[in-house]
């Protein structure tokens, strides 16, 4: 039994809540109860029993459960005492990879996520790569990021958790020149008009605006013309078409740059910022403890102006 499932154990024993744990260890419920499941078929007993009815039910710890927390809990508190005499100068360095959409360089105090190395006293160092909404997914599910900072509805399937972060309305970006600049705000209909200019490795965020678009009975036209935010801005510039993108994203050009931003009257789903694990990831105690300290520190990782959510509101997806 490896300490990331002593660690789960106990925490369904103290909590008596499936539930719970799935929310303390990042897990889905489902996920929780194969992982107990193994745990019984390891030692060959029940652990826990269910109890239906009352206030929803819930479990509670067999004989042998008991017995098992009573020693898996010396073991961990051992495990954990020996971590802390081990100096942080000979402790191997665990490599956090973290993949961060490139709209949500401006959300972020990314500097911030550094502070997550001291707090390891330096056994993880984070490695941030800034990507697309497609290559995060991508990277998350071939194992080559550990967490991903990007557009909550990308991820929100059943093999990932997302937490949500903030939200943003969605703007249109254009070109000074642009015949739509002149008007005071846009509506979808206007947009139909024109072309929508992507980036390549944003395909996702075209589909979830077509949707939109089609809720509406118009027709999305899309172009992935550009490779990069500076080669989208020059094409917005020559007058090509529009870009739609989070405000807060959009907040980062001025009138300097010839680039109009323009509100949306019609409704278009807001873009929603979330922190998101791959589920059939291979197990990394530090991957918990780094979605564990982001959650606790989102106030300050995020920018003053992200529109973070409130407390409340910072549940799994």
């Amino acid at each position: 039994m490896n300490i990331g499932n002593m660690r789960l154990f106990i925490s369904v024993y103290e909590t008596q809540s499936i539930a719970r744990t799935s929310k303390e260890m990042f897990l889905s419920r489902q996920a929780v109860s194969k992982r107990i499941a193994s745990i019984e078929s390891e030692l060959g007993a029940p652990l826990f029993t269910r109890v239906v009815g009352g206030t929803g039910g819930g479990i509670v710890p067999t004989q042998a459960g008991q017995d098992v927390y009573r020693s898996l809990k010396s073991i961990v508190a051992a495990y954990d005492e020996m971590l802390e005499s081990i100096p942080s100068a000979g402790a191997k360095t665990e490599t956090l990879r973290v993949a961060v959409e490139f709209y949500d360089m401006r959300t972020l105090n990314v500097e911030k996520l550094f502070e997550f190395e001291r707090e390891t006293r330096g056994r993880v160092a984070v490695d941030v790569k800034y990507c697309t909404n497609d290559d995060c997914y991508y990277r998350l599910i071939n194992n080559q990021a550990d967490v991903a900072i990007a557009n909550e509805p990308l991820l929100r399937q059943s093999e990932f958790l997302s937490y949500n972060l903030c939200v943003s309305d969605a703007v249109v970006m254009i070109g000074a020149t642009n015949p739509l600049a002149s008007k005071e705000s846009l509506g979808l209909d206007d947009l139909a008009k024109q072309k929508a200019l992507g980036i390549i490795g944003c395909e996702w965020t075209s589909r979830f605006i077509d949707e939109a678009f089609a809720g509406y009975g118009l027709s999305f036209k899309v172009e992935n013309a550009s490779f990069s935010t500076d080669s989208l801005v020059s094409l917005l510039l020559d007058g090509r078409g529009y870009h739609i993108a989070p405000e807060v994203f959009a907040r980062g050009f001025d009138e300097s740059s010839g680039i109009v931003v323009k509100t949306l009257t019609s409704f278009l789903p807001p873009f929603k910022l979330a922190l998101s694990v791959y589920e059939k990831r291979p197990f990394k105690l530090y991957v918990d403890e780094f979605v564990k300290w982001f959650l606790a520190n989102t106030d300050s990782i995020l920018s003053d102006e992200s529109g973070a959510f409130s407390e409340n509101e910072r549940d799994e997806a």
